[in-house]
């Protein structure tokens, strides 16, 4: 008898801190979906704390314009959203981040009702910022999530990139902060990620940054004119041939 109260007691307990227990990890999918399928995008060169994923025939430069989409907020489990107000303040912040950071690069397009499908070779960036992505060190994230009772969280963007006219996944990203946490079973402080909107669009600049056109070659300098000295009439003696005798005048006696 003794034994089966504990046994029941161990149960309830069990179900009441359910919810503060960690979350086994789903692989191959992340809050935000970006990551749930490469298809043909192969892991490239990346930069610390930051992942990169890439077709291997991929030529940025025959793309002229972008679209930047409205970004999102991906939680950990049991988390909360910010409010309206604050979503949709730190989605505009973000986006507006982005779109300058692109816009030495390509021309901005503000939707994709604005295109001009017979002259425009648009990409489309989507872009959110989650806390349930698990940072693995060195390790790719490969979809990986993390739960509210987990572990700390940090702030990391996940990009996707697709072709604007056919959606073909072109380019993946992710990046995480690092440099600040968030304690385990906190909520997040969703205003702490705007200072970071401003190096995350250089990371986006960056993984789409076309190459260089090569300067073309200067031209040879125009040969200088040749100046020719003037026409002169040789005089008696100056031209190398023998002076002629001269004539002999009259003789006197």
């Amino acid at each position: 008898m003794t034994a089966r109260i504990l046994l029941a007691c161990l149960a309830l307990a069990g179900s009441a801190c359910g919810s503060l227990m960690p979350h086994p990890p789903a692989r191959g999918r992340s809050e935000t979906g970006f990551l749930s399928a490469y298809g043909a995008l192969e892991p490239a060169a990346g930069r610390p704390a930051v992942f990169v994923w890439r077709r291997p025939d991929l030529d940025l430069a025959p793309y002229d314009s972008v679209i930047v989409e409205h970004p999102s907020l991906r939680r950990r489990h049991d988390d909360t959203l910010p409010s309206p107000e604050i979503r949709d303040a730190l989605c505009a912040e973000l986006r507006e981040r982005l779109q300058d950071a692109l816009k030495s690069e390509y021309r901005i397009v503000p939707s994709v009702d604005d295109l001009d499908r017979a002259k425009d070779a648009p990409l489309r960036v989507r872009v959110a910022v989650t806390t349930a992505l698990l940072d693995r060190g060195e390790l790719p994230p490969e979809g990986e999530w993390q739960g509210w009772g987990d572990r700390p969280a940090e702030f990391s963007l996940e990009c996707e990139v697709v072709d604007g006219l056919n959606a073909r996944p072109v380019a993946k990203m992710v990046v995480f902060d690092r440099t600040s946490t968030i304690p385990a079973n906190q909520v997040t402080p969703w205003e702490r990620s705007s200072p970071l909107f401003v190096r995350w669009g250089a990371d986006v600049a960056w993984l789409l940054q076309r190459p260089e056109t090569p300067p073309a070659a200067p031209s040879p300098p125009a040969a200088a004119p040749v100046e020719l000295p003037p026409e002169s009439v040789d005089e008696p003696g100056t031209s190398g041939e023998p002076a002629a005798a001269p004539e002999p005048g009259p003789v006197s006696t």
